[in-house]
């Protein structure tokens, strides 16, 4: 590195935002990673965490999912999952499973090889609406739609007893 970009790696470490440690690690050659990557992981969004552990080659992907699992929603598992090279597939979805709305599970169930669609079909009919239901029976191959079908009236059948909401 440059003395200029000793100076600025060193500014980032102590003010850079998640995204200018990201694009300094990716841009120059030498830089600190393991540094900027503790600045990504105290500073940044869960969107860095995913954006730091796919383009930055060196990164600690086991440690930046910890992270993202310890503080992450199902969304973010959810774009981990499909971004990020050697990410653990099975923690991801157990992460989701648990905390996941049925969005999250229904983009993980469609997108993700080898997710267990059973297992998000189940979390979807726990947390999800009748749209969550009825596009996962749309999209998701080996879905059981009968299941889901109930579900969606069941939904709506309590939507309709519950009369109009002002």
């Amino acid at each position: 590195m440059t003395p200029e970009q000793k100076k600025e790696q060193a500014r980032l470490l102590k003010e850079g935002t998640g995204w200018d440690c990201i694009e300094f690690a990716y841009n120059v050659e030498g830089a600190d990673i393991a540094a900027l990557q503790a600045r990504v992981l105290e500073v940044g969004s869960l969107y860095d965490y995913c954006q730091f552990a796919s383009l930055i080659e060196a990164a600690d992907i086991p440690l930046i999912q910890d992270r993202l699992q310890a503080v992450g929603d199902g969304n973010s598992c959810y774009l981990f999952a499909r971004v990020v090279k050697n990410a653990d597939i099975q923690a991801l979805q157990s992460h989701i499973l648990r905390v996941g709305d049925g969005r999250s599970c229904r983009w993980f169930a469609k997108d993700v090889p080898g997710a267990d669609i059973a297992a998000l079909q189940a979390r979807v009919m726990e947390v999800g609406d009748d749209d969550d239901c009825y596009r996962f029976a749309k999209e998701i191959p080996g879905a059981d739609r009968e299941a889901l079908w109930a579900r969606i009236k069941a939904i709506q059948d309590t939507k309709n007893s519950e009369g109009p909401h002002p």
